[in-house]
């Protein structure tokens, strides 16, 4: 976020009062293109309106008390967001030699190991202190989770944001999976093979399972709609 330390250009929180509940596209066009600046790397259609009023306080300054909070969770998601850039990046690139295709392996696990570390990291898409406040997992063990958060990402969820920074934030399913199914071969993927309707992909654990076009619009469905379900 740009604004978190120093109050630069228009009063975001006045100006968008009354408007937190409106969609991205029916925002003044100067609010717009305030809100692109100063929320990055988050997006407007990705929060709830109680995180949008909070984040349009922390960009005016006037968040008291919160400002190392927001800068390190800006820090790590502008971080995970340029990661997911260079995964893509590398799986896209050719590997004519066995050097090549050794390098390739090595960026791209060292890559996702550290959105991993992220993923365990931080508390959801937004710190927790905004919005719904961090509780027990579902498990109800102590230090799990926050329900509101973000879920720790299995292979295929990066996978597929990989897939998003590569063709867009509105992809459509039928591309996404081409993408995908584009990666089996390629080192550093989880994805092995393609399967009918679908590709097959290893969890963490080795487990084989299977993404079928349907688990795949249910995926990219939740990863779109989390912010606005908590």
């Amino acid at each position: 976020m740009s604004g978190g330390d120093e109050k630069a250009g228009m009063d975001l929180a006045h100006v968008l009062d009354g408007m937190f509940e409106t969609g991205f596209d029916d925002l003044p066009e100067d609010a717009r293109r305030e809100v692109t600046r100063r929320f990055h790397p988050f997006r407007w259609e990705n929060l709830s309106p109680a995180q949008r009023h909070t984040l349009a306080l922390a960009a005016d300054g006037e968040a008291p008390g919160q400002e190392d909070e927001f800068s390190r969770h800006w820090k790590l998601y502008a971080e995970r967001a340029e990661l997911l850039r260079q995964v893509s990046e590398w799986w896209l690139a050719a590997t004519p030699t066995a050097a090549d295709k050794a390098t390739q392996e090595d960026r791209v696990a060292a890559l996702r190991k550290r959105i991993e570390e992220i993923d365990a990291t931080i508390a959801g898409p937004v710190p927790p202190s905004v919005g719904a406040p961090a509780t027990a997992s579902a498990g109800g063990k102590a230090g799990g989770a926050p329900a509101s958060g973000l879920e720790r990402s299995d292979a295929m969820t990066i996978e597929i944001e990989a897939a998003l920074q590569s063709l867009g934030e509105n992809a459509s399913p039928s591309k996404v999976m081409a993408y995908l199914k584009e990666l089996v071969g390629k080192p550093g993927t989880s994805i092995v093979d393609v399967a009918p309707n679908g590709v097959l992909w290893h969890r963490h654990s080795g487990k084989l399972e299977k993404l079928t076009d349907k688990s795949l619009t249910d995926r990219l469905s939740r990863l779109r709609k989390r912010a606005s379900t908590r």
